[in-house]
């Protein structure tokens, strides 16, 4: 396994790097994801400067719950160190100095942070501004190891754990289901996630450096997986974790540490739910969509939201779930496709508006359904691998 050592935790009574205007700005927009403004801890609504002993600055932002970290490649003048600086007071001073100048000239413009034990400021192009530091010794430390489980494509990672999280849960009160099981073993990270009425799962090829070939899994918030997506860059991205329990998502500059929302043996054994020796369907996705979009919006009208999928030889209807006898409606039906294998007729109850978002996360123009009864869980994938299962509603009797 890789592994890297978390920034330093002590506090200097001075300290003071200099950098480009562009990179610390950019720098305090990439860890502010983790900065709550209206935080009551007056603390956590501050961004740390760390210098560490060899020199390096790192730029951090926490929440207790997670922190992104970022390392710039700036000059140290005095440490090591930390100082905690509020983070939207710095930010938009460094800001307001790029303005009337010229994008490029603005990004260049060296900057410098100055911090003891009881005073800050911010020092550019003959500006020596105050800044009021907040208290380093009360800014959450993150600590410890930092161990690599699994390297894979960041772009790709992003994407899929994008898709596998429309299935989370939203309640917090069910926090052990509030983000997505990420599970490593060799050469592959399966990710998982489900709200108890869908689960949606998606398998990457990765570079797994598991010594003693024991699987790892932890959970991920969503809100992380939004991060990572929006604002981290980079060819490569590694999972790992921390001896203290906590997960890590890395680049070569930036890495978020997330607290899990609850131990990874909470999830539910969900494998047990994938279909076996079931009917697989070749559909066209975008009629579907099509069809599962005109239903729900046809249920809205009276407030329903059950589209009733119904299987036959050579072809599939859904019918929106309307009236006392929805065995009534009829619907316009579309053509299984070659290479279906239909070996179960019927009817299947589906939640309207939990189909088009399923049908919504998937990207293949053709798309597999496996069915086995009325009363099993409905499968639709991709050719990437990815999964989504729908749990049917029970009838109506």
């Amino acid at each position: 396994m890789t592994s890297a050592t978390a920034p330093s935790t002590q506090v200097a009574t001075n300290v003071e790097v200099s950098m480009s205007r562009g990179e610390l700005l950019g720098a305090l927009r990439t860890v502010g994801v983790a900065i709550d403004k209206r935080h009551q801890v007056p603390v956590l609504q501050g961004v740390c400067v760390d210098v560490d002993d060899d020199g390096g600055i790192t730029v951090i932002g926490s929440d207790y719950e997670s922190a992104v970290l970022t390392r710039l490649g700036g000059t140290v003048v005095a440490g090591p160190g930390r100082m905690v600086i509020h983070h939207a007071v710095l930010t938009q001073m460094v800001t307001a100095l790029g303005k009337s100048q010229k994008t490029k000239e603005a990004a260049a413009m060296p900057v410098t942070l100055r911090a003891t034990s009881s005073t800050a400021e911010l020092l550019a192009e003959g500006y020596q501004l105050p800044l009021a530091p907040l208290p380093a010794e009360d800014y959450p430390a993150v600590t410890g190891e930092f161990t690599t489980w699994a390297e894979m494509d960041r772009a790709v990672f992003a994407e899929h754990a994008a898709r596998v999280a429309t299935a989370a849960e939203k309640d917090q009160g069910l926090a052990f289901l509030t983000g997505v099981l990420c599970t490593v073993t060799g050469g592959q990270l399966r990710m998982a996630a489900t709200d108890r009425f869908r689960l949606a799962t998606s398998d990457l090829t990765a570079t797994t450096t598991l010594q003693d070939e024991q699987p790892r899994a932890g959970i991920l918030p969503t809100a992380v997986i939004d991060t990572v997506a929006k604002h981290l860059s980079g060819q490569r991205l590694r999972l790992g974790g921390t001896e203290t329990g906590l997960l890590t998502l890395s680049t070569e500059t930036t890495t978020v540490v997330a607290r899990p929302p609850a131990e990874a043996c909470e999830f539910p054994p969900w494998e047990k739910l994938l279909p076996t020796g079931s009917s697989t369907l070749r559909l066209d996705r975008a009629s579907l969509l099509a069809a599962a979009s005109r239903g729900k919006a046809l249920l809205s009208a009276t407030d329903g939201h059950t589209v009733i999928l119904r299987i036959s030889d050579e072809q599939v209807a859904l019918v929106p779930g309307l009236g006392q006898n929805p065995e009534e409606v009829a619907a316009p039906s579309q053509p299984v496709l070659e290479g279906s294998d239909v070996g179960w007729i019927g009817e299947i109850h589906l939640h309207a508006a939990r189909l088009v978002t399923t049908l919504h996360t998937l990207r293949s123009e053709v798309i597999d359904m496996m069915v086995t009864t009325d009363n099993r869980p409905v499968m639709l994938r991709d050719d990437d691998g990815f999964r989504h299962l729908l749990m049917p509603i029970r009838k109506q009797t």
